[in-house]
């Protein structure tokens, strides 16, 4: 591969030559990151946990390990979670009551704000999750509160809901 990059106003021309590997990764690659996720080092689980998300046709071995970091006392790692939920939409819808919970819960603002926004993403058109997202509006103050009138914005855009209500 050759790459040019025209500086003619410094330089002329610079071509510049280099190779590029590309690998597949191991057959057994999810079940190292899911192994990972045991680990006694920090950085360790936390990477293995946002190369989870390069799996989406496994969320069915997936989420039930995210479902566990949600339930646990790392709050790094529950922040994490949320965000590698994203990646299993399907599986998240499964558990909108825990992301109901960890939205209005006592949480981080990464965490709530995180949850939140997953809420508008798979909740169902139903007056009670808009309702959780407009009290978390009413009851929230600075960048939490952006973060809820965000989540509810894209909830009501998403079921074609008037922004006025």
């Amino acid at each position: 591969m050759t790459a040019s990059v025209d500086l003619t106003p410094l330089f002329g021309v610079i071509e510049h030559k280099t190779t590029v590997t590309i690998t597949r990764p191991p057959e057994n690659a999810l079940d190292v990151r899911l192994e990972q996720l045991n680990s006694e080092d920090a950085n360790v689980r936390q990477r293995a946990l946002y190369d989870l998300r390069y799996f989406p046709k496994e969320g069915n071995r997936i989420v039930p390990r995210l479902v566990e970091i949600l339930e646990s006392d790392d709050a790094n790692l529950r922040s994490a979670a949320i965000s590698v939920f994203n990646a299993f939409l399907k599986e998240a819808a499964a558990h909108l009551d825990l992301l109901v919970g960890i939205a209005t819960g006592e949480g981080s603002v990464n965490e709530r704000g995180g949850a939140a926004y997953l809420v508008a993403r798979v909740a169902p058109k139903d007056e009670k999750y808009e309702k959780v997202l407009t009290d978390g509006v009413e009851s929230s103050e600075g960048y939490m509160k952006r973060r809820f009138e965000g989540a509810l914005s894209y909830y009501r855009r998403r079921h074609g809901i008037p922004m006025d209500q």
